[in-house]
């Protein structure tokens, strides 16, 4: 895969000499979190902050492995970085209008039979928080407003749905990969992140329910009146039935029998 550069940001890594693969793979920085060794190899993520020739400063997110592979169909004995996928994931999501941090900077090189890669995107923080972020304030300090609630729902739900109507499942559909921009009496914003794991699913019904699945479970706080209104905004629906409603209770019954098993 060809070497990415976003033509916005190519100016801001030249002033920072970062310009190129090798220049960022050298870089030391601290992890932002510790690196992830499996597959064989490892893949870690640092934060940079870039001094902007404009002024100011921008921070970026530096993501860097080293024979951290999977293998696709048409790849299957060498195998390809697990950065390649998320970075085409990245382009499909653009191409469909899905919200995403912008990509800076992608690239992979073979260096003494090492495949390496590096992935590149803008910080969206402080602008955007995790659902998770915003759940924990919510429950110490209160909740937003009933109105400001509804269009928060609205907009995650159908941000979501924009995903599952390409037929692409996100894989790792949790509230901490859902970030929203929110001011009080504001229309909301979302965008979503680590896409390391999204791929097509020909049964979308499948993609649905493991996506959403998923959420419910990092949200256990959540109540059932928003959890309704939820999927009521997922549907497109303005009541739910015993017809539409069925997703809802599938998932509710799959996340109580889990529950029961690990109590058990």
């Amino acid at each position: 895969m060809k070497d990415y550069i976003n033509n916005s940001w190519e100016p801001i890594l030249k002033a920072n000499n970062l310009d190129s693969f090798e220049k960022l793979w050298e870089i030391k920085a601290d992890w932002f979190e510790p690196p992830n060794k499996r597959r064989g190899g490892w893949s870690g993520v640092s934060r940079l902050e870039l001094a902007n020739p404009e002024g100011g400063s921008l921070v970026v997110f530096l993501k860097r492995q080293e024979n951290h592979i999977y293998k696709p169909i048409r790849n299957l004995i060498k195998g390809a970085p697990t950065f390649r996928r998320e970075m085409k994931n990245i382009q499909r999501f653009t191409h469909f209008g899905i919200p995403i941090p912008d990509p800076v900077f992608y690239g992979e090189r073979s260096v003494n039979k090492q495949i390496r890669a590096i992935l590149v995107t803008a910080s969206i923080a402080p602008d955007y928080r995790s659902l998770e972020d915003w759940s924990a304030h919510w429950k110490k300090e209160g909740q937003p407003s009933h109105a400001d609630k509804k269009l928060i729902l609205q907009t995650v739900a159908e941000s979501i749905k924009k995903i599952h109507k390409q037929f692409l499942k996100h894989g790792a559909l949790v509230s901490k990969h859902i970030f929203i921009k929110y001011q009080p009496g504001q229309a909301p914003s979302v965008r979503f992140i680590d896409l390391e794991k999204t791929r097509y699913a020909l049964l979308s019904r499948r993609a649905v329910f493991g996506d959403l699945k998923a959420l419910s479970r990092s949200l256990p706080d959540i109540g059932s009146v928003d959890k309704s209104r939820f999927y009521k905004y997922y549907l497109g629906t303005d009541r739910l039935t015993r017809e539409n409603a069925g997703l809802m209770l599938k998932i509710s019954n799959a996340l109580s029998k889990k529950a029961k098993k690990q109590g058990s």
